[in-house]
């Protein structure tokens, strides 16, 4: 079985902003990367509005710490600001790593203010990250049935699915789990991850209308236990 590793020779070496577009038909919103973000996002007032964007999006208390370990200690941070407001709305978090030949985007986080959930952000964010590199897939592990909903916009082919899943692709989700994320519990058939985060992060568990029965029923995720799914996204 092949091995995971960081990229040895990154090219992605440049910050960018970049103006984008509106959404909810009011919402002007500026776009900024970092690449190595620990090394630039260290003012206390920018960490404290991570950590209230990611409090008010998941409806739980999340740490600072949590922040600082998921967001900053990543490869990429990928912000949203509001021009009008000139405060951060969103924003995602990713590592980059190598599964053979294969480049992958390890989606890390992303949180959207509840004001602008449901916009599209998700999406469209991902887009202009998967667009700085040639990937072959995105991956990313969740609690949250919208995420699987929305990534299957973004993506060739989803697992897990309701058909069998390649050995590769089972491959890969092994190696990411126990060695990128050092999972504990992973079942390599259904690629979840039981009592993963040992609560439930959200209080409530989005809707998706396509996605919490198979969720709830194919993949039988204790959410108050913590379960996690962990969710590759094949784009070639």
């Amino acid at each position: 079985m092949e091995t995971i590793k960081a990229p040895g020779n990154n090219k992605l070496v440049k910050d960018t902003v970049k103006d984008i577009y509106s959404v909810a038909d009011k919402n002007s919103l500026q776009t900024r990367l970092f690449i190595n973000p620990r090394c630039k996002i260290n003012n206390q007032k920018d960490i404290d509005e991570l950590v209230d964007i990611a409090r008010e999006g998941f409806g739980t208390e999340m740490t600072e710490q949590d922040v600082r370990n998921h967001v900053l200690n990543t490869d990429i941070l990928y912000l949203v600001k509001d021009i009008e407001s000139d405060k951060n709305v969103a924003f995602s978090s990713y590592d980059l790593v190598n599964f053979g030949n294969d480049k992958i985007l390890y989606l890390n986080g992303i949180v959207v203010r509840r004001s602008l959930q449901k916009s599209g952000l998700f999406y469209d964010i991902n887009k202009r990250v998967l667009s700085i590199d040639d990937f072959d897939y995105i991956v990313m592990r969740t609690q949250n049935p919208v995420i699987y909903g929305a990534t299957k916009k973004l993506v060739k082919n989803i697992y897990p699915a309701q058909e069998d899943v390649p050995k590769k692709i089972k491959d890969l989700a092994s190696i990411i789990a126990m060695e990128h994320l050092h999972m504990k519990s992973f079942d390599p058939e259904t690629f979840v991850g039981r009592g993963t985060y040992g609560v439930c992060l959200y209080d409530s568990i989005p809707h998706h209308k396509d996605t919490n029965a198979f969720f709830d029923k194919k993949l039988k995720l204790d959410y108050d236990k913590g379960d996690s799914v962990l969710i590759i996204g094949e784009l070639k």
